[in-house]
């Protein structure tokens, strides 16, 4: 039934959206669009009551993953619109042949290969907002040159427009993907990849409708055009869609996209746990002289720290104290074993190892980097008051064994650790 329901709501959706600019009576594409979404609200209420949904809708909750997923949506119709178009555009208007047409598109695709590479490193290093903002100027620089495109533009223009569009859309997809699944709990991720993928999908299947219905509204826009403009008239009202579609897509992220821990106190940064009330909290269990490190502290250093330690993870801070990452003995694993060149292709899932250095060298070069280099950004914090309880919930949920743990002004204060627990509960229990 979920399937049929599915089926039945994009056909409708899909057919209202595709005829909008060609039906007799306007009433026909509207009905249809509108029992669509309908069907479509039907199918997933229903997920949301199965015991084994085909798609587990309840990760769309989580804001941060939501957001995430609506811009998949988006962008998958921007990159599936773009792709539709401009071949329509270089063999119907300028009158090249379809090799000509693959040829001046292939650059983009190799241009997006690389910047997934640089896109998963630079969020590893500066977090989402910084990537993203990068990738939405370039998006606009895209979309200006998709605009200015003639009736006679030479096709390395062309190429340009696209490959800067495909890019600026490949850096801001990857991180705000990784950005939003990162805020699932592990136990679900698997089950947000698929919500995600099947967003993208359907926003590229109505996208592509969308626009190439667009472009047939050439001879009621300018009804006064000669015929033979009316090919490119109608290409240009495609880009013009693209370009509205992409300045709402950048503006959405310019105000809910961001690296800010505004949970950090009451709820973690990768969850969403309900307040819980508490006479004990974190401060009663929490190590008051953690050790720590800076952002330039050498790895040589940081590895001494933990073999003298013996700890299984290290808070970051800057010159102010505060909390900017978390080095764990993870990190340096995944580092050793080359699991950092490992990257994702947002666009199609797509992963790929890269091992061009043996381990010995790899140890040489680990100890040529500073502590920020690879630990991990926007690390989990916990209030100083925040109830033990949620904060135990945090460590089991996350499967991660230290917590830093900061004041009202985000300075660290202490860390929370499972054997900091532990040892308060023995105290507890020889105290009986």
């Amino acid at each position: 039934m979920s399937v049929i329901l599915s089926t039945i709501g994009l056909l409708l959706l899909l057919g209202g959206i595709s005829s909008f600019t060609t039906a007799e009576n306007l009433l026909i594409p509207i009905i249809l669009a509108l029992a669509g979404i309908a069907v479509l609200a039907v199918f997933v209420k229903r997920q949301t009551t199965l015991d084994s949904p085909i798609l587990r809708v309840g990760v769309l909750k989580e804001p941060r993953f939501r957001t995430a997923a609506i811009l998949q949506a988006v962008f998958m119709t921007g990159i599936v619109g773009a792709v539709v178009i401009l071949p329509l555009y270089i063999q119907g208007t300028l009158g090249h042949n379809a090799t000509t047409s693959g040829l001046t598109l292939l650059p983009a695709a190799l241009a997006a290969a690389v910047a997934g590479l640089v896109s998963g490193k630079a969020f590893d290093r500066f977090g989402v907002r910084p990537v993203a903002l990068t990738g939405c100027v370039l998006i606009i620089i895209g979309v200006i040159n998709f605009y200015l495109l003639g009736s006679d533009t030479p096709t390395w223009r062309i190429t340009l427009a696209h490959a800067f569009f495909i890019v600026g859309i490949q850096t801001t997809q990857a991180a705000t993907n990784t950005w939003g699944i990162n805020s699932l709990d592990n136990s679900v991720i698997q089950h947000g990849n698929a919500v995600s993928s099947t967003l993208g999908q359907v926003g590229a299947g109505l996208g592509t409708a969308l626009i190439i219905s667009m472009t047939a509204l050439a001879p009621q826009v300018y009804p006064g055009a000669p015929q033979e403009l009316m090919s490119y008239l109608g290409d240009h009202l495609g880009f013009i869609t693209i370009a509205v579609i992409m300045t709402a897509a950048i503006v959405f992220i310019f105000f809910a996209v961001n690296d800010k821990k505004s949970q950090s106190k009451n709820k973690h940064a990768r969850g969403s746990l309900q307040p819980v009330e508490s006479s004990l909290s974190v401060i009663d269990f929490m190590n008051k002289k953690p050790s720590f490190v800076h952002e330039d502290t050498d790895m040589r250093e940081v590895l001494k720290i933990f073999k003298e330690t013996e700890t299984s993870g290290l808070p970051i801070v800057n010159d102010a104290d505060k909390v900017s990452g978390f080095i764990s003995d993870g990190d340096i694993m995944k580092y050793l074993g080359n699991l950092d060149a490992s990257a994702a292709h947002a666009s199609f899932d797509l992963y790929y190892l890269i091992d061009n250095e043996d381990t010995q060298q790899r140890l040489e070069n680990l100890l040529k980097l500073k502590a920020k280099d690879i630990a991990t950004k926007n690390a989990i914090v916990i209030g100083v008051n925040t109830p033990i309880e949620e904060a135990t919930q945090i460590l089991a949920e996350k499967k991660i064994k230290k917590l830093p743990v900061v004041d009202d002004e985000d300075t660290l204060v202490g860390t929370l650790s499972r054997r900091n627990v532990i040892n308060r509960i023995m105290s507890e229990i020889e105290g009986l």
